[in-house]
């Protein structure tokens, strides 16, 4: 278990917990990336996990399993995901230190 790189709240824990059930093929957790893109430069992309990769760490946090290649580390390093469920907006999002921009959508960051 590796604290400190990402921690989920208990409502995004729910949701997750939600899809990860709904998957007919019974993934182990969720796989979090960085990749280009996106008005300010990067956007995180999320995706079912069937099977840890050679590279990555495995953070479990609330009983869900958090798969994190190690080369992203230092840009979520210390980063809570949360749950909302607002009238303008609901998803999972992403409260990181590491940020120095986002562009107004929220969409995209730039570290």
């Amino acid at each position: 278990m590796n604290k400190g790189i990402i921690s989920i709240t208990h409502s995004a824990a729910v949701y997750i917990k939600t899809l990860l059930d709904k998957d007919q093929l019974n993934p182990i957790g969720i796989r979090i990336n960085v990749e280009k893109g996106g008005c300010s430069g990067n956007k995180y992309k999320f995706e079912y996990v069937y099977k840890k990769e050679e590279y990555d760490e495995e953070i479990t946090d609330k009983s869900i399993k958090i798969f994190v290649n190690s080369n992203i580390i230092l840009k979520i390093f210390g980063t809570t995901l949360d749950y909302i469920d607002g009238k303008v907006q609901a998803g999972l999002i992403f409260i990181n230190p590491n940020e120095k921009e986002k562009c107004g959508c929220g969409a995209s960051v730039l570290f």
